[in-house]
């Protein structure tokens, strides 16, 4: 027996679902309140609670109650994860502030007694355990690693990255390997097809349809562009599984219950099945491009021509992650995604890239399924924040450690100056 006062509190959104607009900037006319179906049960409820069109007062307090059981859940969840513990965990000053307290207490009595042997005078002698207590004031250190972190964690924000602490970026820094998926270093916009052919009597956008089913399903840089080709087909209707990496040679699989390889002539050559000379392979090499190669049950079906270039966004961070020291290891199940192209098209030296085996690759997945048991130090839902992490990261943590380093020296300085000056004068 719901009155119709929470009946309409209930439908949020006073819109049918033939009625949404999503141009005007009012929230309720963007999202759908009710089925076209109960038109006229929802109009006698706005007719016995009058409110013409227009959300139900009581709805608002619904809203908030939403929020706040979003926002409860995802302190929750940050909890559980580790978030929270990461980011109230002890920096570099609050570790170091404790001796640095002692030291500095045991430097004020110091020049106190040595101030009141020499001169004889209270008040004198007061100001130098003053000023010696000033001269090295804790708050030096709180301010450049507060203001480090606040900087990186606003430019973090803005691809929806969120780094956890001092902590967290410590840690982070001090990994010496990252790794990347060959898509994520070549997006659908990075590969071009410039070239094809079919073999036999298989059609082209068979051929396209079938490459792209098991690219995907691999997670190839080639999915793009053959994504681009079979935007206007329906690619639906080819299923692709069973997909198992070759080093060095590309992917095999079965594409609609039919065997499928798609990779470069090795390939092709190691399941014994013919394709076109050499001397094609050398000619598509030497002009820049790459050959990629599609079977069948055994049959070649079609040869792609394709390139590769550098994304603009990737190429900027690729170049400052490799400034850190730090080293890339690339998972890619495309054979032409070596490391001597990955340097290539990204201006970075030839030692600053390896790419990961096909067994190295599988241990790799199944480290990470027990991800869910290791603290988060950071959320970073694409390889481009993941990257920026790391360089914010690594540079929250030389600076703060630079410039820690650099105020306890100068305290001490400050320190010495404040007992040496007096004597001397």
């Amino acid at each position: 027996n719901l009155t119709y006062a929470l009946l309409h509190t209930i439908v949020k959104y006073p819109v049918p679902s033939v009625g949404i607009d999503k141009t005007p900037g009012n929230i309720k006319d963007k999202k759908m309140g009710y089925y076209y179906a109960d038109k006229d049960i929802f109009e006698s409820i706005v007719k016995e609670t009058g409110t013409d069109g227009k959300r139900h007062p009581l709805t608002f307090i619904l809203e908030a109650a939403d929020d706040i059981a979003y926002k409860t859940a995802d302190i929750e969840d940050a909890y559980v994860k580790g978030f929270i513990s990461y980011s109230l965990s002890p920096d570099f000053y609050e570790r170091q502030s404790g001796k640095m307290s002692l030291v500095v207490f045991l430097a004020s009595l110091i020049s106190f007694a040595a101030a009141l042997l020499t001169d004889n005078n209270l008040c004198i002698s007061v100001s130098m355990f003053a000023a010696t207590a000033c001269a090295a004031a804790q708050i030096a250190f709180i301010y450049p690693c507060a203001v480090q972190l606040s900087r990186s964690c606003r430019r973090l924000r803005q691809h929806r990255v969120m780094l956890s602490g001092i902590k967290a970026a410590d840690e982070i820094s001090e990994a010496n390997v990252i790794v990347l998926d060959s898509d994520e270093l070549f997006f659908d916009d990075c590969v071009n097809l410039y070239k094809f052919r079919t073999f036999g009597d298989y059609a082209p956008d068979e051929a396209f349809m079938t490459a792209y089913a098991l690219a995907l399903a691999g997670h190839s840089p080639l999915a793009g562009v053959f994504g681009k080709i079979c935007a206007t087909q329906n690619c639906g209707m080819y299923k692709a599984d069973s997909i198992v990496y070759e080093n060095s040679m590309g992917i095999t699989g079965w594409v609609n219950e039919r065997k499928t390889l798609l990779g470069n002539r090795m390939i092709m050559e190691s399941h014994s099945i013919p394709v076109p000379s050499m001397e094609v392979d050398r000619k598509i090499l030497q002009s820049g491009k790459f050959p990629v190669y599609l079977a069948v049950d055994n049959k070649i079906a079609a040869l792609f021509i394709v390139g590769y270039e550098a994304d603009r966004g990737m190429l900027h961070r690729m170049r400052r992650l490799i400034n850190t020291g730090v080293t890339v290891l690339v998972r890619t199940v495309d054979p032409n995604v070596t490391a001597d192209l990955v340097c290539d098209c990204y201006g970075l030296p030839s030692d600053s890239v390896m790419i990961m085996e096909s067994n190295a690759s599988r241990l790799y997945c199944q480290k990470m399924q027990t991800v869910d048991s290791i603290p988060a130090r950071l959320t970073a839902p694409s390889a481009e924040g993941f990257v920026d992490a790391y360089i914010e990261s690594y540079a929250i943590s030389r600076r703060n450690k630079i410039t820690s380093i650099a105020v306890i020296v100068l305290s001490c300085i400050m320190m010495a100056l404040t007992v040496i000056m007096p004597a001397i004068g």
